[in-house]
């Protein structure tokens, strides 16, 4: 038996590694940021779990959905690393690097995770045509829910339009 899991050798796990350890190289703790840099870890964690089971077990129902969670913890790290630049908290030469490796890690996830088919829009309008427009003179019936009242706030369910709080004792 291997001293190794097969998921190690994996190019898409040696991707997240290589992500992992620039960012958590860069990421030194700091006033102000942590909870940004506490999200980068925890979507961190999440891509690199993701990756082993997915390749641990290609032929699983579930590989292609953990494959495309990883994909989308790629899209979290690469928009929370832009916030941090945003912030001055991340100089420009490491989020740019740090782009590129997220960039790698999701192009090494496509090769695995094929888009699905998109139909052609005639397609879809021979599938769900539009409706029929009503004939002139008949009215369309009223919507089974009330409108929204311009100030955006909807009445309380309990109905009678008060607080569903106590009044305090004074």
């Amino acid at each position: 038996m291997s001293e190794h899991f097969e998921h190690e050798s994996s190019e898409e796990y040696q991707a997240g590694l290589a992500l992992h350890k620039h960012l958590i190289a860069k990421l030194h703790p700091r006033r102000g940021f942590g909870v940004t840099r506490n999200q980068i870890e925890q979507q961190l964690v999440r891509l690199m779990t993701c990756i082993a089971e997915a390749t641990s077990r290609p032929n699983a129902e579930n590989a292609f959905r953990l494959l495309e969670k990883a994909d989308a913890c790629c899209v979290r790290i690469s928009s929370m690393l832009q916030l941090l630049l945003e912030r001055g908290y991340v100089p420009d030469q490491d989020l740019e690097v740090g782009r590129q490796l997220v960039a790698r890690v999701r192009s090494v996830l496509a090769k695995r995770v094929k888009p699905l088919p998109t139909a052609p829009e005639s397609a879809v309008a021979e599938i769900a045509p539009k409706a029929p427009a009503p004939p002139k003179g008949v009215e369309t019936p009223e919507p089974p829910f009330p409108p929204a009242p311009p100030n955006g706030f909807r009445p309380h369910r309990r109905g009678s339009g008060r607080s569903s709080r106590r009044p305090r004792l004074q």
